[in-house]
């Protein structure tokens, strides 16, 4: 063997170890590994449906923020279904509740000139699922989002009271 030869074959292994990395990597990017569990996230979607269905007969309750926003509450019976809201930035929440608990949490709106929609899953008192709407993918939820979250719903509960 001469050794230019074991030079170039040498050269060729590092390209293919590099080619594989570079191909995990994106694949890893592509397929992040979450909690989002498939079969929660459809008895929630179940949950927004049937909500969405019970609104006809539903009974609002609106109240205004200092920051501009309106908050509708739909109530069926004397149970709150879900929560929406505006404000005077084009951005709007859609809040879901099923038994006094909160199951989906969704933002929309213009961001920059761009539209995002996005939907955060709760189940047992806990978000444990981040979607982003638009593109279809799922993330695991940021802890500061979360809390941010369930600070806001918080915030519209007592303006309801």
């Amino acid at each position: 063997m001469q050794p230019g030869f074991l030079y170039i074959n040498m050269k060729y292994k590092y390209l293919k170890f590099i080619l594989v990395i570079t191909i995990t990597q994106i694949a890893v990017n592509i397929f992040p590994q979450t909690n989002c569990d498939e079969g929660k996230i459809l008895v929630l979607e179940d949950v927004r449906r049937s909500v969405e269905n019970s609104l006809i007969d539903a009974v609002t309750v609106t109240a205004g923020l200092k920051s501009g926003i309106e908050i509708t509450a739909f109530y069926k019976g004397s149970e709150l279904i879900k929560i929406s809201t505006t404000d005077n930035l084009s951005e709007t929440e859609q809040i879901f509740f099923s038994k006094g608990h909160l199951k989906i949490f969704e933002r929309s709106g213009y961001r920059n000139g761009k539209q995002y929609y996005l939907a955060w899953y709760a189940d047992e008192g806990k978000i444990f699922c981040f979607q982003n709407l638009l593109s279809g993918r799922f993330l695991e939820p940021d802890d500061n989002q979360c809390l941010e979250i369930l600070k806001t719903v918080d915030e519209y509960l007592l303006a309801l009271q």
